[in-house]
């Protein structure tokens, strides 16, 4: 199952998404839109919407990808969630990320193969 959480405007799960070919049902399940529940990252109560939409799996059966320390990997860890950050942008703030003990990756083709390996 793959949900989407993001800090977006109303618009994305119905427009911007399906504009880039990315459509509910086939590329991702759910959606917990900020500008929808009215909540934005880095708020747990967002990591819990989506364990409710999950069908309230247990928080450590989810995975939360991101890419802030800050407003990804902590709420998502103080949830129970496991997480891990992309880099994909070659931020200087990686390291410190990976210091706090992150799984750091440069993107979702890596985290992908990262997943069949762990």
């Amino acid at each position: 199952m793959v949900g989407i959480i993001s800090n977006a405007e109303y618009r994305y799960q119905d427009v911007i998404l399906p504009a880039l070919g990315l459509n509910q049902g086939s590329e991702w399940d759910f959606g917990v839109f900020s500008g929808l529940e009215g909540v934005e990252k880095p708020d747990p109560r967002i990591y819990e919407i989506a364990i409710e939409r999950a069908g309230n799996i247990a928080p450590e059966e989810a995975l939360h990808i991101g890419d802030s320390l800050r407003k990804d990997y902590l709420p998502a860890k103080s949830v129970g969630m496991h997480g891990l950050l992309l880099d994909r942008f070659k931020t200087s703030d990686a390291e410190e990320w990976r210091k706090s003990g992150a799984v750091v990756l440069p993107d979702l083709v890596a985290a992908r193969d990262w997943l069949q390996n762990n």
